[in-house]
């Protein structure tokens, strides 16, 4: 038998990888490719080590632009792939982007870059830092194989300003989902005490603000309607909501905080309604398990949402950082009745059935390995 071809996963943080990318990981070592996982350690690390995958730490702070940082990060990941030698690698999040990148030319290594949303690179785009981040980028990706994004909007952006090969852009269809994981439960009418959840992390680009001025409008108006809040804090992102806030949110009534969890899946199937005012996304995880859920949604009408949200037919659409328009969607859904709310749910399911299923995702991976001769 010949030697199994070495597959490697490189990211940020063990998180994103544990919770959007472990079904092609775990479907590729189905398959019989042997897989490496290069990642920062998190709350995340032992479970991918409990799965038994071959786990190597490469830590950076993805905000720091300390050069000697940098430089560390990019030695770390040279030691690394010079010590593990992978067949073909997939790179996520900025830096293993850039950086990994330019290692795994340096070594011949063939990759794919993912550029799951982005982020700082489109809201920030007379920053200095960001400057450099595209210029990086930009030299950087005539080393990758393809450059994938989540939606249109992304690719457009880089075919634009960053990179102008356009035969090395593609879109996958979101980072796919688990539909056996995640599947509808009985619809239960609540008989007019609307429950709504928002779940990820703490960042006020999340729209947290305008949520919490449409909660106290609604909650003033509609006294038997909840609003909660399921996730964790992020201290190192500048853009992150404080803990005391969340608390005082909490003591006063306005949200229930119900903390963080492993498993979203039954905070989710408990509420009516999850709801996203978000001022960007990449392809939400967050609206793709709802809807796979079988739950209607409430988000901003901005990349990353509108492609899942179909505005009176799945949820509803908002103008972003608009709480009155958030106010509007939220008294629009509560004013339809049980079985309204009961059609958005199913129609929601068969949206993500038809066009974000997990094994499409996967195939794309499969293709690509083929493509390039990276075969079983």
């Amino acid at each position: 038998m010949g030697k199994k071809p070495k597959i490697a996963f490189v990211s940020n943080d063990s998180w994103g990888l544990y919770n959007f990318r472990m079904g092609v990981i775990r479907k590729l070592r189905e398959l019989g490719y042997e897989i490496i996982i290069i990642a920062g350690e998190d709350n995340y690390t032992r479970k991918i080590r409990k799965e038994g995958f071959n786990f190597y730490p490469a830590n950076t702070n993805v905000f720091s632009t300390n050069p000697v940082n940098e430089i560390k990060f990019l030695w770390q990941l040279y030691k690394l792939y010079r010590k593990t030698k992978p067949d073909f690698i997939f790179h996520y999040t900025i830096k293993p982007n850039i950086y990994g990148t330019m290692v795994a030319a340096m070594l011949r290594i063939p990759s794919v870059s993912i550029v799951a949303g982005l982020g700082l690179l489109a809201n920030h785009e007379k920053s200095n830092v960001m400057f450099i981040a595209r210029n990086l980028y930009r030299i950087t990706a005539r080393f990758s194989k393809e450059l994938w994004f989540l939606n249109q909007v992304d690719r457009k952006f880089f075919k634009r300003k960053i990179v102008f090969a356009k035969n090395k852009l593609h879109v996958l269809p979101g980072e796919g989902i688990d539909l056996e994981r995640f599947h509808p439960s009985p619809y239960k009418n609540s008989e007019g005490k609307i429950a709504f959840i928002f779940a990820g992390r703490m960042l006020w680009a999340k729209g947290l603000k305008e949520l919490a001025i449409a909660a106290k409008e609604i909650k003033n108006k509609y006294p038997g309607t909840t609003f909660q809040l399921l996730g964790f804090f992020d201290p190192t992102n500048p853009n992150s909501v404080s803990r005391e806030q969340i608390e005082s949110w909490h003591k006063t009534g306005l949200f229930e905080y119900l903390g963080e969890t492993e498993d979203v899946i039954p905070f989710l199937q408990n509420a009516d309604c999850i709801i996203l005012p978000s001022y960007r996304e990449g392809i939400s995880r967050l609206l793709l398990e709802a809807s796979a859920l079988g739950k209607p949604s409430i988000a901003s009408d901005v990349v990353g949402c509108r492609e899942i949200v179909e505005h009176g037919k799945t949820g509803f659409l908002c103008k972003p950082k608009n709480s009155e328009d958030l106010i509007k969607a939220i008294e629009d859904f509560i004013l339809l009745s049980p079985d309204a709310h009961k059609q958005m749910g199913i129609n929601a399911r068969k949206k993500v059935e038809q066009e974000f299923d997990e094994k499409i995702v996967i195939n794309e991976y499969i293709k690509t390995l083929e493509k390039y001769k990276i075969s079983l």
